[in-house]
């Protein structure tokens, strides 16, 4: 793929042109720009060949990773499918309802009646928008039918931002042999799934999803039994399934096996008779394989968030098979054992670039990752020219990293260090120079019992300072260590006897700088004299905080 320089965004200035991997892993220095990279491809201020913004979907460690879920219930789910229905049909009274409906129609009316005829004929019962180019033997008739097909996903991308049933209605008309349109409000109640998606990409609210197939298997079985008057559980099944897919709850069980360092197993609905005349709920938790305890989805570990997102990505390749062109993710390994990193880019390898032919990207600090990574794969970021992104080998690389961490001559001489003080503290970059002041002006008193470690001030961020963390925790020391971390650090850690760690509290009165230190400060001091302005290559002006200056 070949990622290509359009205009300036934050710390982005031109670059050449580069051909990455189908999977390309990004890394560089703390603070050349990796993050800023990937922002820049969201917003089109860089291009990934010619993927639509509207293609591309950015994930970091923060992000990548699912909420608590809902209590659902079988009635809930009627009136959700009766909601969409009438928003399909354009029988709501809200200004913002989209003409679902019309829309569809438009494009089937582009398409022309014979050639929508011609196309069902070749589909033979197949979903109508998955029809490969080799059931095709007639060019022209191809390039329509995917003209129209591009039209109709180019339409649900549009929208998804603002549209909640999106997911859901997309998902609906990628799996049917006909038209939307078409369908009738019974067909539409058969076949509609409660799809909800985080960032147009990874599934939630699963809960759902396990209800609605539950519904539709109890109302099934009730139908048939009326219908024949026998009741044969194994045959009726093999029927539901051959319509509806198997048991979702089985499938991502079945995952979870592949996982041997995810701990949890998962519950499901099908203890609960389903009786359309009461209100009968269900909610989607976590157990514990050896203690037995049910476990709320944020009380999991970040590394164990992000596994459970990737049972999820592999169950979504089974299930709707709809992914972005483009997968872009920003440092979510930063939590990983190295174990789940492998089992991290297995995942992405396999079933996202393999298999469903997304294309993907990874910011990563992380020596393990590269480590694992194939060779092909590693560019290094640069934090200025026109090189700014190159292909790299994996010891290069490595080299570059191992910067981001102390040295055996710099461990010993931060131990010498503590034996001296009270308290010896770590920050990242220039965090050293505001907490050395405020210590002056506060309580100078106390500077002579304070170390705050200076020779590692260019050399870490906040994921090296939890690999410091996770040293000097497991480290048998009498002085204390007291670790202090911007505002946007969300890992949880354990303190230890000697070893604690603070995170800098969000400001959210600044909204001019939301991350960093500098966010402590009151807004009113970011003047327009510290935001100076940088010319870009379309002849406009850029303007960003100058830390050094403010």
């Amino acid at each position: 793929m070949e990622l290509k320089f359009k205009q300036e965004f934050k710390s982005i200035s031109t670059f050449n042109t580069i051909e990455l991997t189908d999977f390309s892993i990004l890394t560089g220095y703390n603070g050349s720009g990796k993050s800023h990279l990937l922002e820049s491809i969201v917003n089109g201020s860089s291009q990934i060949d010619n993927i639509a913004m509207n293609e591309v979907v950015l994930f970091d460690y923060k992000t990548f990773y699912l909420e608590n879920e809902p209590i659902i219930n079988n009635q809930q789910l009627n009136q959700e499918k009766l909601n969409v229905w009438q928003k399909f049909n354009n029988q709501t009274n809200s200004r913002n309802t989209l003409n679902y409906k019309g829309i569809l129609l438009g494009y089937k009316q582009q398409l022309g009646i014979e050639n929508y005829k011609r196309i069902l004929k070749i589909g033979q019962g197949k979903p109508l928008l998955k029809i490969p180019i080799s059931d095709f033997n007639d060019k022209d008739l191809y390039d329509a039918y995917n003209k129209y097909r591009g039209q109709i996903y180019g339409f649900f991308g549009n929208y998804a931002k603002d549209h909640p049933e999106i997911p859901a209605i997309k998902s609906l008309c990628i799996s049917i042999p006909i038209a939307l349109d078409e369908l009738t409000e019974d067909d539409f109640y058969d076949y509609y799934t409660p799809v909800v998606l985080k960032n147009n990409f990874l599934p939630s609210q699963i809960g759902k999803l396990f209800m609605d197939y539950w519904n539709k298997y109890q109302m099934f079985l009730f139908k048939q039994i009326m219908k024949t008057k026998t009741y044969e559980e194994d045959i009726l099944r093999t029927n539901f399934e051959k319509k509806y897919g198997p048991r979702p709850w089985r499938l991502i069980e079945d995952i979870l096996l592949s996982f041997s360092s995810f701990e949890y197993t998962i519950n499901n609905p099908e203890k609960i008779e389903i009786d359309p005349s009461r209100s009968q709920s269900f909610s989607l938790t976590l157990q514990h394989k050896t203690k037995k305890i049910t476990v709320p989805f944020n009380s999991l570990s970040s590394g164990e968030k992000i596994l459970f997102s990737l049972v999820l990505s592999i169950y979504k390749s089974v299930g709707d098979k709809v992914f972005p062109s483009l997968l872009l993710l920003d440092e979510i390994d930063a939590s990983l054992h190295p174990s789940q990193i492998q089992n991290l880019l297995n995942v992405i390898n396999q079933i996202f670039v393999q298999q469903n032919k997304v294309k993907v990207i990874i910011a990563t600090h992380s020596p393990t990752t590269i480590a694992l990574a194939e060779e092909e794969n590693i560019f290094v970021v640069n934090k200025e020219g026109e090189i700014r992104v190159e292909r790299q080998s994996k010891q290069e690389a490595l080299r570059i990293l191992s910067e981001g961490f102390i040295t055996l001559d710099e461990g010993l001489h931060i131990i010498d260090q503590m034996v001296k003080k009270e308290l010896t503290i770590f920050t990242e970059g220039n965090n050293l120079d505001y907490i050395r002041k405020a210590i002056e002006l506060i309580e100078p008193e106390i500077l002579d019992k304070i170390d705050i470690v200076e020779n590692l001030k260019d050399r870490t961020g906040k994921n090296q300072l939890l690999t410091l963390y996770g040293l000097f925790s497991r480290m048998n020391h009498k002085r204390n260590i007291l670790f202090i971390c911007d505002c946007d650090v969300t890992t949880k850690v354990e303190e230890s006897e000697h070893t604690f760690y603070y995170v800098i509290p969000q400001n959210n009165t600044n909204t001019k700088v939301i991350k960093g230190i500098e966010n402590l400060f009151p807004e009113n001091l970011f003047e327009v004299q510290f935001y100076p302005q940088k010319p870009k290559n379309d002849g406009g002006f850029q303007a960003s905080l100058d830390k050094q200056v403010f």
